[in-house]
């Protein structure tokens, strides 16, 4: 065949159709910019459009290349690839078959195999991977650069930077004439003369600026990871930990020989961090700033549900499919069809879709499209890279993490819930240190709501831990996470600190870097110290062996390093039975290795959130509340915790919550006058002595306690009750700073809102006071003058009077409250049956944690906080709770295999187990679960999935 002649085959209409296209194209982008792409696929059609696509593009003038247009490696990846077709198209596979293709040849295919094909083409082999060629990118070639910081006239970047660091540093550690300060000045000068030599001091600006507009709004900021490692970053406030105090590592954080730029990472308010991003967009422009993406992947709940999805199964029973599977896939027990298991065995970590990083944003001087692809994200005011992490690392690109921390907000809440209540103010910085009863009780492992020491892990190791200064509180961050527990370190480190084991080194050369944790490995930084020291690694191959610690893939790139390792520690004089337990010590950090200077911006939260438990645990609880969900427990334990510290909670009310929660005056310390005793459970007091529960204190004998006068008590939000927004809280709040409600129909007067969320109101006890019972509410709220509801059956009319409703049981109340709010402040349910589980011979969390170590145990309560760790071997944990706290329950393998079905469809369960004692921790290893067997059930909670 001729070339530029069609084959025997070729339909002439079809030439000069696809001639006409590629006419088009090079219209638009040149005879150069226009390729013509052959493929085969063996299909019948395709040898006749690849020879009409070759005859048209010599007739137009455009190169030839071929492809193979490959959708998946092999073609038993065919099945998997259709899924993802109908699944992109919102359709199962049977309503988007016309959009797939008819035979699974769409895979890699052999070098002889192409050669066969190229060979009908001249000159198109050679095309394709001149094509080929000219498309490769290194992306360490294009070198952006951050946007112009504006200063003020007279100064660089430089000199403007190290002017604002000297006084700072003046102000923080004393003038540079002064001995006392001499190291930290000298750690300054190096640090700025390091960020001067690779040109970051627009950085360092820019974070700075952030921060302080953060500062200026009233936004609660901390920087945290690795910058908490630098000098410059603690005297300008962009870190709390002083690196100088707690010997940081300064080139995990930045050298000469650190690939790539310094990583800062800032916590803000989680509800406030939007504000800050809109700033940043705002100040460089949409043109100059982006998020980083992020890939996500397929994890095993969501592999079955778009399996069944693509399957065509119904929700109802792709929704029963996913209940009961957490972090690992289905084992072969789980319940699932053979089509369904299969398909999301092939989906299962495969890219799903392109989603941004929580807060990564990458700034450029040039147009930051120029760098790398950007798209606007589907959130308003946003714009994303086509790109993750790793790719923005690869391009130089800087990036800044703005990361939302709810705890900052909780605290944040907390010390405003202070001032307002007692007149002090507190702030991350101003709260005392060094107060010897927060760490008594951290120690005691009474830290629920505490920030990153409140797990039941965390409970249970402190009083092992025994904290007792700052850097304890690093170590308690630490310890329980896989890495140190993956190294071996937890327990021989807890023995050493109660003097149960003598505190050893794998060598000499290992002590500088081992000693603050006696001999034992728990941070990243001290692997990279043991390198530096042992092996003779230079801060620049250190700092790449810990980023080959912390990437995809880690223990293979890790592993790679070893041979470097083991020469320089043979080197160095260390035998070859200390160089493998060194190694070792930093291999096991590949998977799950944890920073110090994370763990140290983490203790300072630790410890102010710990100081607020202990000094003013209502404002901590109520700060939490009101950003919940967020930390550990659900509020129906939070709740439970605050009763037991002596804190009352009261319900949503209409005429005293705020839209979140706050403090009010609690019950006042003795007899309180007008206040009547001995009313019925679920019986509404006279509102002329209305009881704690509503709050409004004694309507005679003078008004309620002056704020800080009586211990504080905790008022649930408005928005505590489901339905009600943000909006529509803060409406109602401002309506009753007018005027006050008089009655129940002057509030669905003057508030409008729909007679669903009455009746929200209504059920949860929100509206008690504006007249009658909550029956006698709800039945108020849902015949409420201008309400939206359906219309009446015909024959049918609604009294526009209540008639006569039974007042609401305290059993019924609490079912309310979970109903409605998802907690009840009027009891726990479990005490409502508690008369039912004496009968039956089953104990109470607290009577269980008084018996001796195997002893039997029977217990029943709420399941809650359920999770099987993907490091744990197959067994999971959880805990039980009634109106007495909480018990740690263990599951092995099989009890799990067995049981875990009931433990998320029961209400409530009984467990029967025995009790295993530790060194002061208790837990339950069950053996048996059962559903509670009662007559009235205890009110449906959700169970907490970590």
């Amino acid at each position: 065949m001729l070339p530029g002649c069609p084959p025997p085959d070729t339909d002439r209409c079809d030439v000069a159709a696809v001639a006409h296209r590629l006419a088009r194209l090079t219209d638009v982008f040149g005879t150069s910019g226009t390729y013509a792409e052959l493929v085969d696929h063996r299909l019948p059609e395709d040898s006749v459009a690849a020879d009409a696509a070759w005859v048209a593009a010599r007739r137009v003038g455009v190169p030839v290349i071929a492809t193979g247009a490959v959708h998946y490696a092999a073609p038993r990846q065919a099945r998997v690839a259709q899924a993802l077709t109908a699944l992109r198209r919102r359709e199962n596979l049977d309503r988007a078959a016309g959009h797939l293709m008819a035979a699974p040849t769409a895979h890699l295919r052999p070098r002889a195999e192409r050669a066969v094909f190229l060979s009908r083409y001249p000159g198109v082999a050679d095309a394709t991977v001149e094509l080929g060629r000219s498309c490769v990118l290194d992306l360490g070639e294009l070198r952006p650069e951050l946007p112009e910081f504006a200063v003020p006239e007279g100064y660089t970047q430089d000199s403007w930077l190290r002017a604002r660091a000297e006084a700072a540093c003046a102000d923080r550690y004393g003038p540079r004439a002064d001995p006392r300060a001499a190291a930290a000045w000298r750690q300054l000068d190096h640090e700025l003369g390091l960020v001067a030599d690779l040109g970051l001091a627009g950085y360092f600006l820019i974070v700075h600026d952030i921060v302080r507009h953060a500062a200026g709004q009233g936004i609660w900021c901390q920087g945290r990871g690795s910058a908490a490692s630098s000098v410059i970053c603690y005297v300008l406030g962009i870190t709390a930990v002083d690196p100088l105090r707690h010997g940081l590592l300064f080139e995990r954080f930045l050298s000469l020989e650190k690939a790539g730029p310094p990583d800062i990472d800032l916590d803000l308010e989680s509800g406030r961090r939007e504000e800050v991003i809109q700033y940043v967009y705002t100040r460089y422009g949409r043109r100059h700033a982006a998020q980083v993406a992020n890939m996500i992947t397929y994890k095993p709940r969501l592999a079955i549900r778009d399996a069944a999805r693509a399957l065509g199964y119904p929700e109802a029973q792709t929704r029963e499919m996913t209940r009961h599977i957490h972090h690992a896939p289905p084992g072969p027990e789980t319940a699932l069809p053979d089509d369904v298991r299969a398909l999301a065995a092939q989906l299962h970590t495969l890219p799903r879709h392109l989603g941004v990083h929580s807060g990564g944003m990458v700034l450029t001087r040039q147009p930051i499209g120029e760098i790398m692809p950007v798209e606007w994200a589907t959130a308003e005011g946003r714009s994303v890279l086509q790109g993750d992490k790793d790719d923005v690392a690869a391009a130089g690109l800087v990036k800044i993490d703005l990361l939302g921390l709810g705890m900052l907000s909780a605290l944040h809440t907390a010390c405003d819930l202070i001032h307002a209540y007692h007149g002090v103010r507190h702030d991350l910085t101003s709260i005392p240190q060094d107060d010897p009863e927060v760490y008594g009780m951290i120690a005691r492992g009474d830290t629920i709501g505490v920030f990153q020491v409140e797990s039941r892990a965390q409970i249970s190791t402190l009083p092992l831990l025994r904290p007792t200064k700052f850097e304890d509180l690093a170590v308690a961050a630490s310890i329980i996470r896989p890495g140190p527990i993956q190294a071996g370190s937890k327990h021989p480190l807890l023995r050493r600190r109660r003097g149960e084991e003598p505190v050893t080194y794998p060598h000499p050369l290992a002590k500088a870097a081992l000693e603050p944790t006696l001999g034992v490995a728990l941070w990243q930084e001290q692997a990279m110290q043991l390198a530096i020291d042992c092996a003779g690694f230079t801060p620049g191959e250190a700092d790449r062996l810990r980023k080959a610690m912390a990437a995809k893939h880690a223990p293979e790139k890790v592993a790679a390093m070893r041979e470097r390792l083991l020469t320089g520690m043979a080197g160095r004089g260390i035998p070859p039975a200390a160089a493998e337990r060194i190694t070792s010590m930093i291999e096991a950090f590949s998977d799950y290795g944890f920073p110090q200077s994370h763990a140290q911006s983490m203790a300072g939260l630790i410890y102010a959130s710990a100081w607020i438990k202990r000094h003013h645990p209502a404002a901590l609880l109520a700060g939490i509340m009101a950003h919940q969900p967020m930390g550990f427990y659900d509020t129906q334990t939070l709740i439970g915790d605050a009763e037991r510290h002596g804190v009352t909670v009261r319900g949503p009310s209409i005429r005293h919550s705020a839209v979140h929660a706050t403090l009010e005056p609690g019950p006042a310390p003795g007899p309180v006058p007008g206040l009547t005793s001995g009313v019925a459970p679920g019986q509404e007091p006279d509102p002329a002595s209305r009881s704690s529960r509503d709050g409004s204190g004694p309507r005679t004998g003078g008004p309620g306690p002056a704020p800080g006068a009586v211990p504080p008590a905790i008022r649930r939000g408005l928005t505590s009750v489901t339905g009600l927004g943000e909006q529509a809280a803060e409406e109602i709040v401002a309506l009753r700073a007018e005027r006050p409600f008089t009655d129940l129909d002057d509030f669905a007067a003057r508030t409008r809102l729909p007679a669903r969320v009455l009746e929200q109101l209504a059920t949860a006890g929100a509206l008690d006071g504006l007249g009658g019972h909550r029956r006698t509410a709800l039945w108020t709220a849902g015949t409420a003058p201008g309400r939206t509801r359906q219309p009446p059956l015909p024959g049918l009319a609604t009294p526009a009077t209540a008639p006569e409703l039974a007042v609401m049981t305290a059993a019924e109340e609490t079912t309310a409250d979970l109903t409605v709010t998802g907690a009840s402040a009027t009891a726990h349910p479990v005490h409502h049956i508690r008369a039912h589980l004496d009968r039956l011979g089953v104990l109470t969390a607290a009577a269980a944690r008084t018996l001796h170590d195997r002893a039997p145990v029977r217990i029943g309560g709420l399941p809650k906080y359920l999770q099987r760790p993907p490091t744990a071997h197959g067994v999971a944990f959880g805990a039980i709770e009634d109106e007495t706290g909480m018990v740690n329950l263990v599951f092995a393998p099989h009890v799990w295999d067995r049981c875990h079905r009931t433990l998320i469809d029961a209400p409530a369960v009984l467990v029967t187990g025995r009790v295993e004692r530790s060194d002061g921790t208790l837990n339950i290893a069950v053996a048996q679960v059962e559903p509670i067997p009662v007559a009235a059930p205890v009110p449906r909670r959700q169970v907490g999935r970590r």
